[in-house]
């Protein structure tokens, strides 16, 4: 592709074009031409074959073109063509790792965990940090605790993929009856709601109400329809329906429920 470097050499019965002036024709004369750059047409020159057009072809197919080209002007040619830096191979990883560049893809593939490994990795942990990859125009984001536990979502990277990381710790927001109303951000992978309560320091023994424990949510509509056995229907028409989960804290059985209960990022814990 334009931008690739290449090495030629070229081989031929003695005597031919390639050899020096005068030389018998016996033996095999051997020619390495200049470092040729693929240029913005997809060409490379070579001497007595002119230019030869080679973008999207392999390097085998790129030897026949030389040989054909030569065939009638030299004596019995054979070509070899290497890639010697592959320029148009590239992708780019930025953001929150530790070595953000350009870095060069893999003969044999370079899946999107791997880019990040080669970057020196992440500055903070995978359950704080959001992977987007952006791909002709088109951008996706995974989270990167969620990528690892997802071989299938760890792709092969392309040429001019950008490969962004960004710190994006998962938070909920507590508000209420509870001793600090404040945002807190998850410290582990995953958070309970025990957990959460026990971060804004419990319930004010004097206002809150056990039995009035809730988690604001926006559930995908699919899953919301599994849970109420029927057709779930958001307000504004979207894939995803507001839902509120409630505890009873008077209830034993519901502390068990609170610890089990795993919150997610962006929910409203309200008591």
């Amino acid at each position: 592709a334009p931008g690739d470097i290449a090495s030629v050499t070229i081989y031929d019965a003695g005597g031919g074009l390639f050899s020096p002036e005068g030389a018998a024709p016996v033996g095999t004369q051997t020619t390495a031409i200049p470092l040729q750059t693929v240029d913005s047409a997809g060409n490379i020159s070579v001497p007595f074959a002119g230019q030869i057009h080679v973008a999207g072809k392999s390097t085998l197919q790129v030897q026949s073109a030389i040989a054909g080209a030569l065939a009638h002007q030299t004596l019995r040619p054979q070509v070899l063509v290497t890639v010697t830096t592959d320029g148009s191979n590239f992708a780019t990883v930025m953001g929150d790792v530790k070595t953000p560049g350009r870095l060069p893809l893999a003969i044999v593939g370079t899946r999107a965990l791997d880019a990040i490994a080669m970057t020196g990795g992440t500055v903070a942990p995978a359950f704080d940090e959001v992977v987007q990859l952006t791909r002709k125009g088109k951008s996706t984001r995974l989270r990167l605790s969620w990528l690892l536990s997802h071989p299938a979502e760890n792709v092969y990277l392309q040429p001019n993929d950008v490969l962004y990381v960004v710190h994006s710790p998962m938070a909920i927001t507590v508000l209420g009856a509870t001793k600090n109303n404040a945002r807190v951000e998850f410290d582990t992978e995953q958070v309970s709601l025990a957990e959460a309560l026990g971060q804004a320091g419990g319930l004010i023994d004097l206002q809150a109400e056990p039995a009035g424990v809730f988690v604001f949510r926006l559930e995908p509509a699919p899953l919301v329809a599994t849970l109420t056995h029927g057709p779930a229907i958001s307000a504004d028409n979207s894939s995803n329906v507001p839902v509120i989960f409630r505890a009873d804290l008077r209830q034993a059985g519901d502390f068990f429920l609170a610890q089990s209960f795993q919150l997610q990022d962006k929910d409203i814990v309200y008591l």
